[in-house]
C-alpha cells in the first residue's frame, strides 16, 4: 500500500483500530510520520452507492474542498497517480494524515465545547452546500427518507455492528447500537406522522 505513497516514508508499524462500526481503520507509523489508513468496506448491502469507488472519490473531493474553505478536516492523500482511493485486490483504501485526539460522546462535552461543536457542524453543513453544488441528497433538500428504507438501513447497520469482528465493542459502539434501537422504536411509533412530499 505505502509503495503508492512514497512521500509517506517507509512503514514501521501498523496498528488496527477498534473504534467505528462500518469501516476498518489502522494507525500507520512510518519513517516520516503517522497516518490513518481507512479500508472502505463494501457497503452495497446498506444502500446502492455508499461503498462504490465513484462515491468514495466524490466524498474525498468534497473533503478536499471543505479543507480549502478552512473547515478542519483531514483530506485523503493522493498516491503517485494522483488518486485518493487505492484499490488492492478489489479492496478500497485511503490514506489520511493522522489527527491526535480522542473519540468523545456528548456527555463528555462541556457546554462551551458543545457550542463549539455546534458551530463546527454548522460550518460543515454550510461548506457542503457550497462544495456539493445544487443537487444535495434528498434528506438535505427537506424530503425525509421513506420509513421502510430507514427500517432496512437500521437493520443493516445493526447487523454490521454485530458482525464487527475486530474485537469487543467499546462504549462508542454500544452507544451507537443503543441509539439505533432507540431510533427504530421512535420510527415505529411516529412513522405515520411523516409529512407529505412538498408541492
Amino acid at each position: 500500500m505505502l509503495r503508492r505513497y512514497p512521500r509517506a516514508g517507509e512503514p514501521l508499524a501498523c496498528e488496527p483500530l477498534t473504534k467505528g462500526l462500518l469501516n476498518h481503520g489502522y494507525r500507520i507509523s512510518t519513517t516520516r510520520g503517522t497516518y490513518f489508513l481507512k479500508h472502505h468496506l463494501d457497503k452495497h448491502h446498506l444502500d446502492d452507492s455508499s461503498g462504490d469507488h465513484a462515491t468514495i472519490v466524490r466524498q474525498h473531493r468534497a473533503t478536499q474542498r471543505l479543507h480549502s474553505l478552512g473547515v478542519p478536516v483531514a483530506p485523503p492523500l493522493a498516491d503517485t497517480d494522483g488518486d485518493t482511493v487505492t484499490v488492492i485486490e478489489g479492496r478500497r483504501y485511503a490514506l489520511h494524515p493522522w489527527v491526535e485526539g480522542l473519540h468523545r460522546d456528548g456527555a463528555q462535552l462541556t457546554t462551551d465545547q458543545s457550542r463549539r461543536l455546534g458551530a463546527l457542524l454548522g460550518a460543515v453543513h454550510t461548506g457542503l452546500e457550497q462544495v456539493m453544488g445544487a443537487a444535495p441528497p434528498p434528506a438535505v433538500r427537506g424530503q425525509s427518507p421513506d420509513p421502510t428504507d430507514t427500517f432496512a438501513l437500521i437493520d443493516d447497520l445493526l447487523a454490521s455492528a454485530s458482525a464487527h469482528g475486530t474485537g469487543p465493542r467499546d462504549a462508542f459502539d454500544e452507544l451507537a447500537v443503543h441509539r439505533l434501537v432507540e431510533r427504530r422504536a421512535l420510527l415505529e411509533q411516529h412513522a405515520h406522522r411523516r409529512p407529505p412530499p412538498p408541492g
